[in-house]
């Protein structure tokens, strides 16, 4: 039981990331002065190849939900902890630039914030997996 228990908690831990992926993306929409609706991103085009990337930010996470559910405990563990910390990497790689540019806090510098504490907390919980609990059938 403390098995299926841990692998809970880790996959709600996936769907927060999940919901903090989406709530990025609608601060980003509703910021004053954006060129969305014009086809811009960052002063750049949005593209095919831009959109597939932005969709791995909820498909990873909801992948990782399913799956933390769905595989045995040694590849539960090491799959949650690797991509754990590859995501807080992401997020977290572009907070020090913001903050050396001196960038006004926002809401996407903190749904970022956000997501580095959700990975490095999922690799904890993976790191601290009870041993010996295998509850996949």
């Amino acid at each position: 039981m403390e098995g299926m228990l841990w692998r809970v908690r880790v996959a709600v831990l996936w769907l927060a990331m999940a919901v903090c992926m989406s709530a990025t993306v609608i601060s980003v929409i509703v910021t004053p002065g954006n060129t969305l609706m014009q086809g811009e991103m960052e002063g750049g085009p949005i593209t095919t190849e831009l959109l597939l990337f932005a969709s791995l930010f909820w498909l990873v996470p909801l992948a990782m939900a399913v799956l933390t559910l769905a595989l045995k405990d040694t590849a539960a563990r090491w799959a949650n902890a690797v991509v754990a910390i590859v995501a807080a990497v992401t997020w977290g790689s572009e907070l020090p630039a913001a903050v050396i540019d001196g960038a006004a806090f926002s809401v996407d510098m903190l749904m970022s914030v956000v997501a580095v504490l959700l990975g490095l907390l999922i690799a904890w919980h993976a790191w601290k997996w009870p041993v010996g609990t295998e509850s996949v059938a």
